[in-house]
């Protein structure tokens, strides 16, 4: 993963908007280094993908969620989307954000596009079309981020559209230790 793509969406009521979108570009040198034994090249890249997360997106946003690709197992990427996402969580977690919803690349696909094996440039065009004012993504790894982000607005939407018309609320609880 050279460059994790971001994005933030807002919504409001039926409407959204891409407000902010990135691709944190990094040289692929540190995953060669780390099967060198050399960890530190590996450490680095993460540490500038942190910083550049921090920096760009959460000391200029405030979120009321957070939602993140995950990786089925068995993935040629995992590992290295492991390293990425423990990453981002630390830095989620330094700024109160605990709470980080997960999906598979293949659900998104298939809730924008309508197929779990759609194409970057059909999941980059089913965004653009959701959006109700035009964005310009600079990489698919911005729409596909922007992607994750609206399939978790509309599940959220559809729950609490769910809670109303059942007439109950839905719940999430934290577990405390003691």
């Amino acid at each position: 993963m050279a460059s994790p793509g971001f994005a933030v969406i807002s919504v409001s009521g039926e409407s959204l908007v891409c407000e902010y979108s990135c691709a944190i570009k990094t040289k692929l040198r540190g995953k060669i280094e780390a099967r060198r034994g050399n960890y530190k090249a590996e450490s680095d890249r993460l540490c500038a993908i942190g910083y550049a997360f921090e920096t760009r997106i959460l000391k200029n946003f405030v979120f009321d969620a957070v939602a993140m690709e995950a990786m089925p197992f068995g993935s040629h990427r995992l590992e290295t989307l492991s390293m990425v996402t423990g990453c981002l969580l630390h830095v989620l977690a330094t700024y109160g954000y605990f709470d980080v919803a997960y999906y598979y690349p293949s659900a998104v696909k298939k809730a924008l596009c309508g197929v779990g094996t759609a194409e970057k440039p059909q999941v980059q065009t089913a965004v653009q079309e959701l959006l109700a004012a035009p964005w310009e993504f600079k990489s698919y790894d911005e729409s596909d981020a922007a992607a994750v982000a609206i399939h978790h607005a509309r599940a959220n939407q559809m729950c609490d559209l769910q809670a109303r018309f059942f007439n109950y609320p839905i719940l999430t609880k934290r577990k405390t230790t003691k």
